[in-house]
């Protein structure tokens, strides 16, 4: 089939799911009134609230300019994510989603795709792909990141997979338990890889001032087959990538400030731990997370580890929420919003942070690297970001980047709904 005509169906596909969707709604709400609503996107929710449908999405128009060293760094611009989706209620206790990315060159990128299941307030079930429970600042949806995209340790960490899980939650203690395959954009006709993922946070403290909770991940993984295009073998095998976060080329290989394509391999095991402290306009959080690789016989076995340290101050108009529940920040909401005559909520945020990818005989590189970001939000819609960082990576980074010190300011339009 032409490859220019493919992207078309699948889009024509998953514009049928959103729209079977709405008809079942529909389908069992006849004898109910409709409550339509637009904040800011279109809400239909039945006069009971057992059946409910929203548009969702969002877009992220990214510009980006390069004080180089040894790497050419591409200036100029880009949309980072364009997103737009449907989540809902189907009979008080069954909910879905599905969202799917516009953005990236013109290929579709399905997001989330996955059913819900809740029979009370403590216990919900999810089957479809969704994220895996690692980590966490990318629990958080992006529009919610407080810098413009996530730290460099995340690249050693799984995405979305299709699985199946059940989420825990009490009053202080909160647990996320999953299975996974692979991503439904996985390429390999061999055995897909398989994983077992586990998160949990405890609440230390939750007044109206005050949230701070501590947490942990553990993945144990087989991961799928890869050819290797050197050799034309197939094994199992796992790709580690980081770059310089702020990219105007984000499909351009050698973007990567680091990268690790680990073959022979039998299984892998993850190991996080996680701190958020909030009070009022105040915010400090922190993760540490290591990934070990356990190879063939005759292959040196690696680990690779990192971290970030972020702080910041909303120095007027708002204060950062976090949702224990869901394990992700809520969107900013100004106390006063530039539209009703107020300044909208500002936001002054610093990030340390290092990737090391060098273990025993295994030299891939390691890089380190400090932002400062601005944040305003003039409505709890839009968003505009500015972020001034600098990257230092070591002699065995990625092709052209080795001793690579770069500075990047970057720019960002944001709205959501």
């Amino acid at each position: 089939m032409n490859k220019k005509v493919q992207p078309a169906l699948l889009r024509i596909k998953y514009v049928f799911l959103a729209t079977l969707c709405a008809n079942t709604i529909a389908e069992n709400v006849n004898n109910q009134e409709i409550t339509l609503s637009l904040t800011p996107a279109p809400t239909m929710v039945t006069a009971d609230g057992s059946f409910s449908a929203k548009i969702i999405g969002f877009s992220q128009v990214d510009a980006a300019f390069h004080d180089d060293d040894n790497y050419d760094h591409s200036d100029g611009t880009t949309i980072r994510r364009a997103r737009l989706g449907i989540k809902g209620v189907i009979d008080t206790q069954w909910g879905y989603k599905l969202l799917h990315d516009f953005s990236n060159n013109n290929l579709p990128d399905l997001q989330d795709a996955f059913i819900t299941y809740q029979p009370n307030k403590q216990y919900r079930y999810i089957v479809g792909q969704y994220k895996e429970p690692v980590g966490l600042e990318w629990q958080s949806g992006s529009p919610n990141w407080t810098f413009m995209d996530l730290p460099i340790v995340t690249g050693i960490t799984p995405r979305r997979a299709i699985g199946l899980g059940i989420r825990y939650n009490a009053n202080k203690l909160h647990l996320n338990v999953g299975a996974f395959g692979e991503n439904s954009k996985k390429t390999s006709t061999d055995d897909e890889g398989i994983a077992l993922v586990i998160h949990s946070s405890y609440v230390l403290n939750k007044t109206d001032d005050v949230y701070a909770h501590i947490g942990g991940s553990y993945s144990y993984r087989v991961p799928g087959y890869r050819v290797n295009p050197n050799t034309g073998e197939s094994s199992r095998a796992i790709v580690f990538a980081a770059r310089n976060e702020t990219s105007t080329a984000p499909g351009t290989p050698d973007s990567l400030t680091l990268k690790n394509v680990i073959d022979g391999v039998d299984d892998t095991q993850l190991i996080g731990v996680e701190a958020l402290y909030l009070n009022k306009a105040f915010l400090l959080q922190a993760e540490y997370l290591n990934h070990d690789v356990n190879r063939n016989d005759g292959l040196d076995d690696v680990s690779v580890d990192g971290y970030y340290i972020q702080t910041s101050y909303m120095l007027f108009g708002g204060v950062r929420q976090f949702n224990a529940k869901a394990h992700g920040f809520k969107r900013v909401v100004p106390n006063e919003s530039l539209s009703k005559g107020g300044r909208g909520a500002l936001e002054l945020a610093l990030r340390f942070e290092e990737l090391d990818f060098n273990d025993g005989d295994i030299k891939q590189g390691k890089m380190e690297k400090i932002t400062l970001g601005l944040n305003w939000y003039p409505t709890q819609y839009v968003r505009f970001t500015c972020n001034v960082s600098a990257i230092d990576s070591d002699e065995n980074a990625n092709k052209d980047h080795e001793n690579d010190n770069a500075n990047t300011l970057a720019f960002r339009a944001q709205v959501s709904f």
